[in-house]
């Protein structure tokens, strides 16, 4: 029970603070300025830990075989109180005691609101974004207006799940973002050629999909240049976003986020995990996606189209949302300027 209140205080705190870093880092980025508060790299460097301990619990949906370790609780613990003895940003640290102190069932997130209060609200400013292994190199969604969402599928292309979700997105005119590695690529090129041909724009995803921040630098090199370059000759097309497969090595200032703005990638992340491979209930994946999209009002969802409940739920998504909900490609939401190497 304290656990969970503990992970689900460090959750709401993650978002904030993220949000808070990133216009931070942007905002320095920009006037040539560097980041001296110590907190804030210490923050940044425990981001990466705080993302795998709730990875490793799964939020909102738990697994009996799959529970933290003695060790791993500790660390939490540790975080925890980190992040309330370090008042970075004071209406976080009132938010960390109020969650960590509330009786557990009163830590639901809200069920998704109905109706005008969930309208779409419309773009008045796009947020810029360039190569960088900055900030300002990472799309996380979390600039998107509330109401508004992109839908993004990762590691085709499938021989038949692809076509499947882009039947779907056709049927009610939905863009959509095919994050697409090699491997598969080179075994189903017409499937990757016709996604393109239908107007959906493709991001890199790797060659292999390794664990990037486990290969070495040439191996690194290898998985953003070369896969990008392939799967640009595949669909003869020019690609310019990548996306960290598992989203390892994705935090700003990394190696691998430095190999990806040399090659003129924009790093794309996400802030709605649908975690379709979990199971194969697209009800229950619908849930999970719905409590997200409550608790972050707009932003990037991640499907999966090599799994068979992901046709599923990407049609009760639609036929749900389709109505009061705007769905947008990233030049929608984001204007996507000049390379900055760094």
């Amino acid at each position: 029970m304290e656990l969970q209140r503990a992970l689900k205080a460090i959750l709401e705190l993650n978002d904030r603070v993220r949000i808070e870093l990133e216009n931070a880092d942007i905002a320095a980025e920009r006037s040539g300025t560097s980041l001296v508060d110590p907190h804030y790299w210490e923050l940044e460097a425990m981001k990466g830990d705080i993302s795998v301990l709730l990875n490793k619990v799964r939020w909102m949906t738990p697994y009996e075989n799959d529970q933290p370790t003695i060790e791993e609780n500790v660390k939490i613990e540790q975080l925890r109180k980190f992040l309330e003895a370090n008042a970075l940003i004071p209406h976080i640290e009132t938010s960390i005691r109020t969650l960590v102190e509330e009786p557990l069932q009163n830590l639901e997130p809200p069920s998704l609101p109905k109706g005008p209060s969930f309208e779409a609200k419309s773009v008045t400013r796009k947020a810029i974004r360039e190569p960088s292994s900055g900030a300002i190199g990472n799309i996380t969604g979390s600039s998107i207006p509330d109401g508004n969402w992109m839908l993004t599928y990762d590691d085709g292309p499938h021989p038949t799940n692809t076509e499947k979700v882009r039947g779907i997105l056709g049927s009610y005119s939905a863009p959509a973002t095919f994050f697409c590695y090699v491997e598969p690529a080179e075994k189903y090129p017409s499937v990757l050629k016709k996604t393109v041909a239908e107007g959906y724009e493709i991001g890199s995803h790797s060659w292999t999909h390794p664990f990037l921040t486990r290969v070495s630098d040439t191996r690194l090199k290898w998985e953003v240049f070369e896969a990008t370059d392939e799967l640009e000759a595949i669909a003869n097309v020019s690609i310019r976003l990548f996306r960290c497969p598992y989203g390892d090595g994705a935090s700003n200032r990394t190696r691998e986020r430095v190999v990806i703005s040399r090659r003129r990638l924009i790093h794309a992340f996400w802030n709605v995990d649908s975690k379709d491979w979990a199971d194969s209930d697209e009800n229950s994946v619908l849930k999970r996606v719905e409590r997200q999209m409550s608790r972050v009002g707009g932003g990037i969802i991640l499907f999966h189209d090599i799994h068979d409940v992901t046709p599923k739920v990407t049609k009760l998504f639609l036929e749900k949302y389709s109505a009061n909900q705007s769905f947008g490609s990233f030049d929608d939401y984001y204007t996507l300027g000049t390379p900055i190497i760094s």
